[in-house]
């Protein structure tokens, strides 16, 4: 008997494309750098800046920096989806000459145990008190079939940072970047049957 499988995916920055290294410029990287699921609200943005880009049309849809900071247009997708356990927070990007707002945090807080630890390699960190350092994950769709579709639209799995999202997702995500959406983004479907893709 075939074991079960299930498709998902990931939505990142295309680093082969973008140059942008943003940083934090203020103080409340705490609203959203934990896996803890404490609901907080921000009126005034969050602001990254990059101060070597000065032409906007370099900046992807979605910056990586361990969170996502993503446009208006891939935040409104993804809350389409009524994802449990993810936060949006208001956000901004300093380049050179200019601050772009109707950008978005999206925090993910979902953290679910579904890694296979037989074809994953997991090694001890060397620092103390750290956590394992993963460096080939696959998902056990065996624990994923036990959770409700619903708690595991987007999620991080327990032991890695990398943020996954369900198929349904991945595709109209998909469906945008083949319209022209999306700048400097990608999408990598996969299924469970395979270990997860590298960002």
């Amino acid at each position: 008997m075939s074991k079960k499988c299930f498709n998902l995916g990931t939505l990142s920055e295309d680093f082969d494309e973008s140059d942008c290294m943003f940083k934090e410029v203020d103080e409340r990287s705490y609203f959203y750098a934990t896996n803890e699921y404490i609901p907080c609200s921000s009126i005034s943005p969050i602001t990254w800046e990059d101060l070597e880009i000065s032409d906007s049309t370099e900046i992807p849809d979605i910056v990586e920096k361990g969170d996502k900071l993503v446009s208006k247009e891939v935040a409104k997708l993804i809350m389409s989806f009524d994802p449990y356990g993810v936060e949006i927070y208001p956000a901004s990007l300093l380049i050179e000459n200019e601050l772009l707002t109707e950008r978005y945090i999206v925090s993910i807080k979902n953290v679910i145990d579904v890694i296979d630890t037989e074809r994953s390699r997991i090694i001890q960190n060397p620092k103390p008190h750290r956590p394992p350092i993963v460096s080939r994950l696959a998902i056990c769709p065996e624990k994923l079939e036990l959770i409700p579709l619903h708690k595991r639209l987007v999620f991080r799995v327990k032991e890695s940072n990398t943020v996954f999202f369900d198929v349904s997702i991945v595709e109209k995500f998909i469906a945008g970047l083949m319209n022209g959406h999306h700048n400097l983004c990608q999408a990598i479907p996969f299924d469970t049957s395979e270990l997860t893709p590298t960002i």
